[in-house]
């Protein structure tokens, strides 16, 4: 049976490498600081560090995280005010959310994303707590908010740039006397033009439509029947 032998502060070293880093980047620094470990050492002097005391947070972030991407998740407390995650919890099921509220059920504040079993986990536990979605849902709201804003105006805006197109592609062919192409010639270049940014708009309405759906705990394979598009595409979406 082999044996460690290290001095306290290459001991010392090593439990912040296993912290702060992967067992395989842990393993790479420490061959470079001559402290040589494999990546399964890291992994295990990480498994043995005594965990900090969870100390009740008055701002709490609630979020998930995945084990394998986009097949299975849990969920992530963190301490809103250091940005230092604080636990972590096998599932997203709002039974093991109640279970943790209930032994630190004052939060004054709590920043979630749109899910339905965080919402009411909170509301039961810590009704009187201040409920906010998080930075990415409060973009991701604002961005649906502007797009069905714009769709609703969409007539209107195309109107209006068609007619000032027009009004500037005749200035331009009068001042270089491009007499020999039409308005409408010139415009066909602007029509190529649109219908690029108009694929450019579908595939990002895809793209928030695959994460609304990853969020919510929906498989890969669901997604695809879902939207209709290949699980390549959205394989490259789940980032």
């Amino acid at each position: 049976m082999r044996y460690a032998r290290r001095t306290t502060r290459a001991s010392q070293i090593l439990d912040s490498l296993s912290i702060e880093l992967t067992g395989k980047l842990g393993s790479i620094l420490s061959k470079q600081i001559s402290i040589p470990v494999s990546p399964s050492t890291v992994t295990r002097i990480a498994l043995k560090q005594q965990l900090p005391e969870i100390k009740q947070p008055r701002v709490l972030g609630v979020d998930d995280w995945a084990y394998p991407k986009g097949v299975s998740y849990g969920t992530v407390l963190i301490d809103m005010e250091t940005s230092r995650p604080i636990d972590l919890l096998s599932s997203r099921e709002s039974s093991d959310l109640k279970k943790w509220l209930a032994k630190y059920p004052d939060a004054e504040i709590v920043t979630r994303d749109r899910s339905g079993a965080y919402s009411s986990a909170i509301n039961e536990v810590c009704p009187d707590a201040i409920q906010i979605a998080d930075r990415f849902h409060l973009l991701m709201n604002l961005s649906d908010a502007l797009d069905k804003y714009f769709k609703s105006v969409s007539k209107e805006i195309r109107k209006v740039i068609t007619e000032k197109t027009d009004e500037i592609l005749t200035l331009f062919a009068n001042k270089y006397r491009c007499n020999e192409y039409s308005v409408k010639d010139l415009r066909s270049l602007k029509v190529a033009t649109e219908s690029k940014e108009i694929k450019v708009d579908q595939r990002l309405d895809t793209f928030k439509k695959v994460k609304e759906l990853q969020s919510n705990g929906t498989s890969l394979k669901r997604i695809s029947k879902i939207l209709n598009i290949s699980r390549n595409t959205v394989r490259s979406y789940f980032i």
